[in-house]
């Protein structure tokens, strides 16, 4: 997250009540463990990993008025979405997959976990939907098709989006522009889910 909203890796500074000050990206704030491990894998276990998330919601300072708080919960179910369940009760999922079946299959799993915790599923993305060719225009599936239905689906939820493959016309940048093709669709995608989120 920190890569894509453009933050380089730097020391986390604390207020004068040892609160953690997030750093800024796009306009967003951000809390990252790559602030302090960089490259180097995560390899905690579940409750090091509660640990962390506590002091990410109770040791950071936020924002005053912040009303949405974004997390990036790794694929699949575990620890972290059960420890996320107990810190925030009320939280909304929103599922993201392939267009692949076999990794529908997964997201679905985690969507079912996630409703069996309490949590109302928003909707679902698939990521990696097509690829436009540039020569014919044409919309190819080239990791297949049809995944982000089939959770939708099954979750009775919204495909909320379909987002092709890409990258950012600006060189070294992960983040769309408004005008383009991918830039409208996540704008598409963030009114949804704040309609959704009764902002």
């Amino acid at each position: 997250i920190p890569q894509i909203l453009n933050v380089p890796k730097q020391q986390v500074q604390t207020d004068d009540n040892e609160a953690m000050i997030p750093l800024v990206g796009e306009g967003i704030e951000v809390m990252s463990v790559y602030f302090f491990m960089g490259d180097k894998p995560l390899l905690w276990r579940g409750p090091m990993l509660g640990k962390m998330l506590d002091h990410f919601f109770h040791g950071v300072k936020w924002a005053d008025g912040t009303e949405v708080v974004i997390i990036d919960l790794p694929p699949g179910t575990g620890d972290v979405t059960i420890d996320v369940q107990r810190m925030l009760p009320q939280t909304k999922v929103l599922v993201v997959t392939t267009p692949h079946v076999n990794a529908s299959v997964v997201a679905f799993k985690a969507g079912t976990g996630s409703i069996e915790l309490g949590h109302e599923i928003i909707g679902v993305v698939e990521n990696m939907s097509y690829y436009v060719n540039p020569v014919s225009k044409a919309r190819e599936h080239i990791f297949g098709e049809g995944g982000g239905l089939i959770v939708a689906s099954k979750l009775q939820t919204d495909l909320l989006a379909q987002i092709p493959i890409g990258q950012p016309k600006r060189e070294g940048q992960f983040t769309y522009e408004n005008d383009e093709e991918n830039g409208i669709i996540y704008d598409r995608l963030a009114k949804k889910v704040i309609a959704k989120l009764n902002l």
